[in-house]
């Protein structure tokens, strides 16, 4: 069989004698001599039996009459357009008991979700699933504002739909979460997961989050993480940070490394804001700030090397970009994506009448990529990037690490094991 260099091999620069080679698609990482990746580019035949062997292993060599454009497609088209699972993102109410300064959402009129509403989401949901897996995930404004509607959404759900086909999530700020809460969602809610984000250390965390009459918010939180941890839920810990704010989350990853427990429940993360204004300026050091956080995170135990500088792959860009994802307002508005809420036009349709904009939905689960993407080496890590970047509700686009792809692989390099 003849054999040609996969189009996802990526080539960086370790020293004057080795090379690095990363393949986007499989993940798979080696390092080489400028002569080897020249066989290789020439499909393989002048390296050694063992060589080649690995190559073809690892997908850096895949047989000459293979398009791997066509099976990304493919793969893309059919998580678009046939994925076996449904994701709701509801909005128990858009009220917020914090004001973050990055919140894309207009807290200023409160709506709650009521009964009436959340039965015909029920319906909605069960109308649109056909035997799919569904995904329910609580989200607000602050979802823990309204408990009672997640009280009797739940209950309907599991009643109708069977807790076998259905999954529920929440994403909260952590503030309100209380031993009674907490019983609920262990006992009544079903929830498999929370996550809670957390930007700073106590100063800090006080000031961006801004909440409305709390007076310790930082370490009200921290206490109800560590609820959330002991009593078995799968809690996320998202670690949000910009240039301003960096090096206070490494000094925060240094406190939780020494309070919270390393549980197998607890994942914590950091994650780049990204500005609804479009028009903001790139941060000139995201580099120093992401790798000085990755870091933090390895030192502590929270990831490792791998898993900090690897590329994870993806078969679409998120649940918005498919036909079976949806965020349902309290007011049963759908839309595609939470960072579009605000913008009336973006609309796709409500719980009561269904699908009502197609040529919206058709805007955000288009199978198609922009011409520069089919031929990137880093397709299959973004899959064209943030929709809602391309559509002008964010800043952000390609995979955050693309700036300093080298740098961060040659990372993985130097501590494979530590």
């Amino acid at each position: 069989m003849n054999y040609k260099p996969s189009k996802f091999n990526y080539i960086f620069q370790i020293d004057e004698k080795t090379v690095g080679l990363y393949n986007t698609l499989t993940q798979a990482l080696a390092t080489m001599s400028a002569e080897e990746i020249s066989a290789l580019n020439r499909g393989g035949d002048s390296l050694t039996i063992a060589d080649q062997r690995s190559c073809i292993e690892n997908g850096f060599l895949i047989p000459e009459e293979r398009n791997e454009n066509a099976l990304l497609d493919q793969a893309r088209a059919d998580s678009i357009l046939n994925g076996n699972n449904t994701v709701y993102r509801i909005l128990t109410t858009s009220a917020c008991n914090a004001r973050c300064f990055y919140c894309y959402e207009n807290h200023d009129e409160a709506i709650y979700m009521d009964r009436k509403t959340a039965t015909q989401v029920v319906q909605f949901i069960q109308e649109q699933t056909n035997n799919a897996s569904i995904r329910v995930q609580w989200f607000g404004g602050e979802p823990l504002l309204n408990p009672e509607i997640i009280d009797y959404m739940t209950m309907l759900l599991r009643q109708q739909v069977g807790d076998s086909n259905i999954q529920f999530s929440i994403i909260t700020n952590g503030s309100l979460i209380n031993d009674e809460l907490i019983h609920k969602m262990t006992r009544d809610w079903n929830i498999s997961q929370i996550q809670i984000t957390l930007d700073g250390t106590d100063k800090e965390y006080a000031k961006r989050k801004n909440y409305v009459g709390l007076a310790d918010p930082f370490r009200t939180v921290l206490q109800n993480i560590l609820l959330a941890i002991q009593t078995g839920i799968r809690t996320v810990i998202r670690l949000n940070y910009d240039y301003n704010n960096y090096s206070d989350i490494v000094k925060l990853i240094d406190l939780l490394g020494e309070t919270l427990p390393h549980a197998e429940n607890l994942r914590v993360y950091a994650y780049h804001l990204f500005s609804a204004d479009t028009k903001n300026p790139v941060d000139q050091n995201r580099e120093k700030e992401w790798l000085a956080i990755q870091n933090a995170l390895i030192l502590h135990g929270f990831t490792t090397p791998e898993q900090a500088f690897s590329l994870s792959t993806k078969r679409t860009r998120c649940f918005a970009c498919q036909t079976k994802g949806f965020v349902i307002t309290p007011d049963g508005v759908l839309f595609k994506c939470p960072m579009a809420i605000a913008d009336a036009n973006a609309k796709v349709g409500d719980i009561w009448n269904g699908i009502t904009n197609e040529a919206v939905m058709d805007c955000w689960c288009n199978i198609e990529l922009k011409t520069q993407c089919h031929t990137c080496v880093f397709m299959p890590v973004c899959q064209g990037g943030c929709r809602a970047g391309e559509l002008g509700y964010s800043s952000e686009r390609c995979f955050p690490q693309k700036e300093f792809v080298d740098e961060m692989l040659r990372q993985r390099l130097r501590r494979p094991n530590a």
